[in-house]
């Protein structure tokens, strides 16, 4: 059985992924924003959730929240849970895992979220986005709005989701969700634990 705090994890990334957020199709009467934009980002997010591409979605994500995930999972790695981090990995040692593309880490992690959970990507599967809005933070973050359009056991649903588009050094990327930044501290709070 996973041990606490990989439950945990795997609970508030299955949550995650059942918000209007993680499960939407591109509405094709939208057009697809213009390259290079935030807007064209959160767009493309969207859409690779949508078609469950975890890695190509994860390749969206800021580089340094990628970095961060992936370190978390070294660590604890090297604790008792160890053989269970390096079993849900795929590979023989913390080195190796630090060793894998930090987007393929954070994929495989919602992978396996889903696979735990079901698909909550197939109970949305007829939803519907298109970008309605952007609102700069500043020249280097962007909160891009979507208005969300499904139908939840034949009852209509539309409401305005917000992704956080953020400019790195590879371009605009989606900052990690507050969810799994929440999830990363109170992982991170654990493995302090463990450690003392």
């Amino acid at each position: 059985m996973p041990s606490r705090p990989i439950r945990t994890a795997a609970v508030i990334a299955a949550w995650l992924l059942t918000t209007p957020l993680a499960a939407q199709v591109p509405d094709s009467t939208a057009a697809r924003p213009a390259s290079g934009t935030a807007a064209a980002v959160a767009y493309d997010y969207y859409a690779a959730l949508a078609t469950d591409s975890m890695v190509a979605a994860a390749r969206l994500l800021e580089p340094e929240g990628l970095a961060a995930f992936r370190s978390t999972f070294v660590a604890f790695a090297g604790t008792e849970a160890g053989g269970e981090i390096l079993g849900l990995f795929e590979v023989a040692s913390p080195a190796e895992l630090n060793q894998l593309d930090p987007a393929r880490v954070f994929a495989r992690f919602l992978e396996f979220s889903t696979e735990q959970g079901g698909n909550p990507l197939e109970v949305l599967a007829d939803a519907s986005f298109r970008i309605v809005g952007e609102v700069p933070e500043g020249a280097a973050l962007v909160h891009v709005l979507a208005r969300i359009t499904t139908n939840v056991d034949g009852n209509p649903f539309s409401d305005v989701e917000v992704v956080t588009v953020m400019r790195t050094g590879e371009g605009w990327r989606v900052r990690l969700p507050g969810q799994v930044r929440l999830m990363l501290a109170s992982l991170q709070a654990a493995l302090s634990e463990m450690i003392q």
